[in-house]
């Protein structure tokens, strides 16, 4: 009996590689059964698309989008728990998402090396007290991205504006959350699911300060803040007008769940690359209601569409953002080449920087 020859380590590598593949692609095109919430998602898009249509009817239409985005911002906040669980999740959203909105403002007004160098350092610092608990990871990644697209219109409006547009499109959708949490649970007699309680502050504390005593309390931070590094050196080298985009989709992509990386990055560029397609639908002249009610049937997909399937969200994403980002303008055929050519290079940072520099290291680095 001849004894089995061990597998050489390369082979090992490209097997687990095509297998690893395999399953992305699948969970790339599943789509999860998902509970439809109507009235969720008929606020989810009144709360985005009423500021568009205030401001277009006060002949203001860039503070209707900036509105618009503030209202982005309270879309995954205050839908579930108690009423006074939802008003504290909305109202730290609201704060730390408009903090991190106002700094990238701030920053612009730098200069665009100067303001890489902020948006790095508060990213930094942001993403190590994220690691508290999942409230923390979740609210300072929103302060991360709308961070990073404060810096990308602190040029274009003025920091007062944005930061007083935004707070009432925050405000306004956290008002229309908590309507439909009294409608649906008050008035209609649904039981609101519990939340499981949450550890006392201080264990969380303890437990994270414990952690980053070990390197592997500091594997996040390094793989998104190098990430960060690189796509931002990469932005500066192309000088594109929109390159923001690329550090925003390493801040979207680098997960703290590393082995959802390759899964994640073909959600979403093919998702990015589709949303293209879809922008088409604007770069005609049609008539601004008509712009206002697709604005709202996407931004209502929203919620079910993250839940169900995120390459269909980065599609619908693409176009919502890229028009509240450029306030209104008419966008081009360029700038949605130069978007879905932004995401692909993020995405390729991602997987390179964010994952496979570190798996390459070890399986312990990752």
């Amino acid at each position: 009996m001849t004894e089995q020859q061990p597998q050489r380590p390369w082979r090992i590598v490209v097997r687990r590689g095509v297998a690893g593949s395999r399953d992305a692609l699948s969970e790339v095109a599943r789509w999860k059964t998902v509970e439809v919430d109507t009235l969720r998602l008929l606020a989810a898009g009144l709360s985005v698309a009423l500021p568009v249509a205030i401001g277009e009817l006060a002949g203001n239409l860039g503070a209707g989008m900036t509105a618009a985005l503030g209202a982005l911002l309270m879309s995954s906040s205050g839908q579930a728990g108690s009423a006074r669980h939802r008003v504290v999740d909305l109202l730290n959203t609201l704060v730390v998402g408009f903090f991190g909105m106002l700094i990238g403002a701030w920053s612009a007004g730098l200069g665009a090396f100067a303001s890489s160098v902020v948006i790095v350092a508060v990213a930094s610092v942001a993403v190590v007290l994220g690691g508290i608990r999942g409230s923390a990871a979740k609210v300072t990644t929103l302060a991360i991205v709308f961070m990073i697209i404060g810096a990308s219109l602190g040029l274009h409006i003025e920091t007062r504006s944005l930061a007083t547009y935004s707070v009432l499109g925050g405000l306004g959708a956290a008002i229309l959350t908590m309507l439909t949490f009294a409608l649906t649970y008050h008035l209609l007699g649904k039981q609101a699911a519990a939340i499981p309680p949450s550890a006392p502050l201080a264990d969380d504390l303890r437990q994270w300060a414990a952690r980053l005593k070990t390197v592997a309390g500091w594997h996040y931070p390094a793989r998104l803040i190098s990430s960060m590094i690189v796509a931002e050196l990469i932005a500066h080298q192309l000088h594109g007008t929109h390159s923001y985009w690329i550090v925003l989709t390493v801040a979207l992509v680098v997960q703290r769940d590393h082995t959802s990386a390759l899964t994640h990055s073909l959600q979403r560029g093919l998702g990015t690359a589709l949303g293209v397609l879809l922008g088409g639908l604007f770069l005609a002249s049609i008539p601004i209601w008509v712009l206002v009610l697709a604005i709202g049937l996407i931004a209502a997909s929203r919620p079910y569409l993250r839940a169900a399937n995120y390459t269909a969200y980065a599609m619908v994403m693409t176009p919502l953002v890229a028009v509240f980002t450029g306030l209104g303008a008419t966008m081009t055929a360029g700038v949605l080449v130069e978007r879905l050519l932004d995401t692909v290079i993020g995405c390729a940072i991602s997987l390179t920087v964010g994952y496979a520099l570190w798996r390459w290291m070890g399986p312990d680095a990752a």
